[in-house]
């Protein structure tokens, strides 16, 4: 996983420390990847809110729940599994299963990214009724 999804060959670090951190980093991100994709599979009606950050649940039931009446307590960690893979290209085809390493990478980034402008937008909205 850490040649495939994080890619570290890529990387061309030149020292060891720079190396290691690398990896400590991508090794973190392997076992998130690793661990939803298991709890996915295993316990498929886990409430999200117990493995995920707040906004992180947050961010993708106001990007993929739009016209449902959900909310974060309501999301399962198989949904959110599959609305991850959704940002990294997953299409959730009736028979494509559940996404693969290199697609929940790139989705955990693109997860990354729709956090950070929620939290943008929620700061701003916080700013203008301050005002």
């Amino acid at each position: 996983m850490l040649k495939s999804g994080c890619k570290v060959e890529d990387l061309r670090l030149e020292t060891w420390a720079r190396l290691e951190k690398a990896v400590r980093v991508n090794a973190s991100v392997a076992a998130r990847i690793v661990m939803l994709r298991n709890l996915a599979r295993e316990t498929p009606q886990t409430p999200a809110l117990e493995v995920l950050e707040k906004d992180e649940v947050d961010a993708l039931v106001n990007h993929f729940g739009k016209g449902k009446a959900m909310h974060a307590a309501d999301l399962s960690i198989s949904q959110a599994v599959l609305w991850i893979g959704r940002l990294g290209g997953h299409l959730n085809r009736k028979r494509d299963g559940m996404p693969g390493v290199r697609t929940m990478w790139r989705g955990l980034q693109a997860l990354a990214l729709l956090v950070s402008g929620f939290r943008a937008g929620l700061r701003a909205g916080h700013q203008m009724l301050l005002e």
